[in-house]
């Protein structure tokens, strides 16, 4: 590990030891201070005993999304990874609780302390109730950024991760890609910037759910470098031949093809979601034989916009595109 540059780490709570050269960690054992940063809380996050050790909770008992200024976060008042940045990586471990109703959280936000007037800079941000997708930020002042497509499940551990190298910005899920973007994305990290935790820096968009750990390195790791502690189900992508076609035509103006391959014969199921994560129609769920398939979609009465579909088979293999129905 001595080839790589010193990890900067910032972990919520003290729960194993890291056998890392040169590694910083912080850890919180009160709400006020993290590694000599002081901290606001806002709202009542709480840290709560759980079985694989303990956690930050926030909004827990909300049903709705909080107002403005009335859920839980809290705000470190200091820059973990320092300015002008050529590379880095971000990773966070937490658990999007799957009671959550009318929430467009931001579990993570590095930005500018007066965050609506200068750039956003980083953001990890999930979306939608019963599952969930993923959003990945560079200096974004309009709400730019770079939307992952697979949809998540609630209620479980994950682990979320970006990194940034020579203007790549990539973002993965428990290990594996899940979105990518080339662009002048990035200047350099202003000096007054601050982290925030399960909110916006201007408390809005609060995240319901527990955090448990929060990981800055100043290299762009590769995902076989990502930390797990056993918390989260690491998954591996299923790479056994089986497909999803783009659907064609796309854009959609009335009926489109879409087509999928199998390796094996077994059950599938092919949702469709609307672009906040509602599952808006199974169009297949049947078992299939192995080889290539097709499925004729009928838009009906669906309006125009940006839908996502879904193949699951019972072996395991998933995956998302993008359809567009004009």
């Amino acid at each position: 590990m001595k080839k790589y540059l010193p990890y900067l780490l910032l972990i919520l709570f003290p729960m194993y030891s890291y056998a890392i050269d040169q590694q910083i960690i912080w850890t919180i054992d009160n709400l006020t201070t993290i590694g000599g940063y002081a901290v606001t809380s806002y709202g009542k996050p709480k840290i709560i005993a759980t079985e694989t050790g303990n956690v930050l909770e926030f909004n827990s008992v909300a049903t709705t999304a909080p107002a403005t200024g009335a859920g839980d976060r809290i705000q470190i008042k200091g820059n973990p990874l320092g300015t002008n940045n050529s590379e880095f990586t971000i990773e966070m471990q937490f658990k999007p609780y799957a009671t959550a109703t009318d929430f467009a959280p931001r579990v993570f936000h590095l930005c500018r302390t007066d965050s609506m007037s200068g750039p956003r800079v980083m953001t990890l941000e999930i979306r939608s109730t019963s599952t969930w997708t993923t959003d990945f930020y560079i200096k974004s002042v309009t709400g730019s950024g770079i939307m992952g497509t697979n949809f998540y499940p609630t209620g479980a551990w994950m682990h979320m991760a970006m990194t940034y190298k020579n203007g790549v910005l990539k973002g993965y899920v428990n290990g594996v890609a899940d979105v990518s973007y080339t662009g002048n994305l990035y200047t350099g990290m202003p000096v007054t910037a601050e982290v925030s935790l399960g909110g916006r820096m201007n408390n809005v968009n609060y995240f319901k759910g527990a955090i448990r750990k929060l990981i800055f390195t100043p290299i762009a790791l590769d995902p076989s470098q990502f930390t797990f502690d056993g918390t989260v189900d690491v998954k591996n992508p299923v790479k056994n031949g089986s497909e999803l076609a783009q659907n064609f035509p796309n854009p959609v103006v009335n009926t489109a093809v879409i087509s999928f391959t199998l390796t094996n014969t077994e059950q599938v199921t092919i949702d469709l979601y609307n672009s906040t994560g509602q599952k808006v129609q199974t169009l297949l769920n049947d078992i299939k034989q192995q080889g290539k398939h097709q499925i004729i979609f009928n838009r009906a009465q669906l309006p125009s916009g940006i839908y996502f579909y879904t193949i699951t088979t019972f072996s395991g293999f998933k995956e998302t595109r993008r359809m567009e129905i004009q």
